[in-house]
């Protein structure tokens, strides 16, 4: 009789066992679906910007992750990111993949850029990263383009902004634009042009641009969004 109760436990924990194990592989199963799941949805939210890309630390025409742009953005952020720079054709395409995905008025525009959902990577147009890189790698040019070099030092800094969380544009473009002496002299320009930079920027891009998104009346010195409310410079 102890031989058959003995017999009869060990047959309940063989059976318990089997249930045990088959309940985690159905979790397990269950768990990949989600995380599948979660994947498609990251897909469909997302244009294709955090594939792998190489890593040149020279200007370059293709699309790469530029590593000296990447480590300056982290420093203005606070965070980590990565900047990556893409050539016109996949520029093109994360354009149309934007606008498709998001709405027509998301397009970053041939020079543009944008800021991943998760802020993880600085996505930079040809016309933007080439100018950057230029600095960076060679030095600020003799006879500098000022206005198309404000404007790509511009939106790192406003890029960067977005990386630091935060969301509203006003807001980034405002502190970006006080940044802007800050970002051009971690690119490598002397602290007289890095004024001249974000001077050009506010009298040449920010007081003209006519999208209120972009624009805030508290943007301004002694204004609500000044960074420096102690002092009278500006930007």
């Amino acid at each position: 009789m102890a031989g058959t109760n003995s017999g009869k436990r060990r047959v309940r924990r063989l059976a318990l066992t089997a249930v045990c194990a088959a309940a985690f592989w159905i979790l397990a199963w269950f768990a990949s679906l989600s995380f599948d799941a979660a994947k498609a949805s990251q897909a469909a939210r997302y244009p294709h910007d955090w594939g792998p890309l190489p890593s040149f630390a020279s200007p370059s025409a293709t699309s790469h992750i530029d590593p000296r742009l990447s480590r300056i953005a982290r420093t203005i952020a606070g965070r980590d990111t990565e900047v990556r720079c893409w050539s016109e054709y996949d520029w093109i395409e994360l354009r149309r993949e934007i606008t498709s995905r998001w709405s027509l008025a998301d397009d970053p525009g041939p020079y543009g850029a944008f800021t991943s959902l998760d802020r993880e990577r600085i996505n930079l147009s040809p016309p933007v990263c080439g100018p950057l890189e230029q600095l960076v790698y060679r030095g600020l040019d003799p006879h500098p383009d000022w206005d198309g070099l404000s404007w790509a030092v511009s939106l790192l800094s406003h890029e960067s902004m977005h990386v630091s969380g935060i969301d509203l544009e006003a807001a980034a473009e405002c502190y970006g634009v006080q940044r802007i002496p800050a970002t051009a002299r971690t690119l490598g320009i002397d602290e007289t042009n890095a004024r001249i930079l974000a001077r050009r920027y506010w009298s040449r891009w920010y007081l003209t641009q006519d999208d209120p998104e972009y624009r805030s009346p508290e943007c301004r010195d002694g204004g609500r969004l000044d960074l420096h409310p102690e002092s009278n410079v500006w930007p």
